[in-house]
C-alpha cells in the first residue's frame, strides 16, 4: 500500500508540474482562458490570478513529486485547489458557456465535462494517498530528503518552470509590435483609442464601421477559424475587417505563415485584449464609431456572411 501510494503521489506531482509548465510557456494564452471564466475581468486581477494558479501548481506539484507531505497538509491543500478549480469550471460552464478549461493549455484541450471528470479522479487519488500516508499514533516524524531522485526532479522542474515564467514576462515587454492605444477608452466607445496602420491601411476604430476579430496567435481554434474569417473579410456585403491579436512577434509570424489571413492584423497587449473577452477567443465584434454594435462567439466555425449581414442589419435597425 505504501509503495502504491508513493507511485500515485509521483504521478500527481508530475501532472501538476506539467500543467504548470504548459501555462508558463504561454501565459498570455492562459490569461485569456482565465478571463473566459468571467470570475475576474479587471486585467490586473486576471494576470495575478494566472500567476497564482501557476505558482500553486508548481509548489504543490513539487511537494508531491518530492514526497514532502508535511503531515498530510500537501494532500489537503492540493485537494482544496482541485476542488476550487472544479467549482470555477462548473460555474463558468453553466453560466457563461465555457468550452476550454485551460487546464493544460497548448497540450490538451479539455472541455468542462472532461475537466470535471479528471478532477474527480485527481481527488480520489489524493484521498487514497492521504489515507495511506496519514500519520498514525506512535509514528516517527517523517524525514524530508532533498537527495532522492524524485526530490531532485521536483527541484529541477520547479526551477525550469520559474525560468519559463521569467522569460515570458521579459519577452512580453520586448514585443515592439504591440499597439499602444491612443488616449483612454470609455464605456460607450471602447474602440475609440485604437488608431493604427496595418498592411499599409490606416485604421481609426473610433470612426466608421468595422468588423474586429480578436485572435490569439497560439490558439488552435483561432487558427482554424481563419478560412471562415477570410470569407467575411472578402465579402462586399460587410464592413472591412481587422484583427486585434495577442502573441509574441515570432508567434504572429508563424500564425501568418500557417493560416494566410486575408485581412490586416494588429498586435495588442494582453491586458487590453482580455478586457474585450467574455469567452476564450476567437471573438468577432461589429463596431460603429467606436461603439459595440454586435458580438459573435462560436465553438466551431465562424458565423457565415449571411448571418453576419443579418445580425448587422438588425443591430442597425435597433440603434436607429
Amino acid at each position: 500500500m505504501a509503495r502504491l501510494s508513493r507511485w500515485i503521489e509521483i504521478i500527481l506531482g508530475a501532472f501538476f508540474l506539467v500543467s504548470a509548465g504548459a501555462k508558463a510557456i504561454d501565459m498570455d494564452g492562459f490569461g485569456a482562458l482565465v478571463s473566459a471564466y468571467n470570475v475576474v475581468k479587471e486585467p490586473g486581477l486576471v494576470r495575478a490570478s494566472s500567476y497564482l494558479a501557476l505558482i500553486s501548481e508548481v509548489i504543490l506539484g513539487a511537494a508531491l513529486l518530492g514526497g514532502w507531505r508535511f503531515k498530510g497538509l500537501t494532500h489537503i491543500l492540493t485537494a482544496g485547489m482541485t476542488a476550487v478549480y472544479s467549482g470555477l469550471i462548473a460555474y463558468a460552464w453553466q453560466v457563461h458557456g465555457l468550452e476550454d478549461c485551460g487546464c493544460i493549455p497548448g497540450l490538451i484541450n479539455l472541455g468542462p465535462v472532461e475537466s470535471l471528470i479528471k478532477n474527480v479522479v485527481l481527488l480520489a487519488m489524493l484521498f487514497y494517498v492521504w489515507y495511506a500516508t496519514r500519520p498514525k499514533d506512535g509514528d516517527a516524524a517523517p524525514r524530508v530528503s532533498l537527495k532522492s531522485p524524485a526530490a531532485l526532479t521536483a527541484l529541477a522542474a520547479t526551477l525550469l518552470i520559474t525560468v519559463l515564467g521569467v522569460v515570458d514576462v521579459a519577452t512580453r515587454g520586448s514585443n515592439s509590435s504591440a499597439l499602444q492605444p491612443v488616449g483612454e477608452a470609455d464605456v460607450d466607445r471602447p474602440f475609440a483609442p485604437f488608431v493604427f496602420k496595418a498592411d499599409g491601411i490606416d485604421f481609426d476604430l473610433g470612426t466608421g464601421e468595422y468588423l474586429v476579430a480578436f485572435l490569439n496567435a497560439t490558439c488552435e481554434h483561432c487558427q482554424d477559424s481563419v478560412p471562415g474569417l477570410n470569407d467575411l473579410a472578402n465579402s462586399d456585403e460587410l464592413p472591412p475587417m481587422v484583427s486585434l491579436m495577442i502573441g509574441a512577434d515570432i508567434e504572429v509570424d508563424d500564425f501568418l505563415v500557417n493560416t494566410m489571413p486575408e485581412f490586416p492584423l494588429q498586435q495588442i497587449e494582453m491586458l487590453t485584449f482580455m478586457s474585450f473577452m467574455e469567452t476564450a477567443p476567437p471573438r468577432l465584434y461589429l463596431i460603429r464609431d467606436g461603439q459595440t454594435a454586435h458580438i459573435w462567439d462560436w465553438s466551431e466555425d465562424p458565423p457565415t456572411i449571411e448571418t453576419v449581414a443579418a445580425d448587422a442589419g438588425a443591430a442597425a435597425l435597433a440603434t436607429d
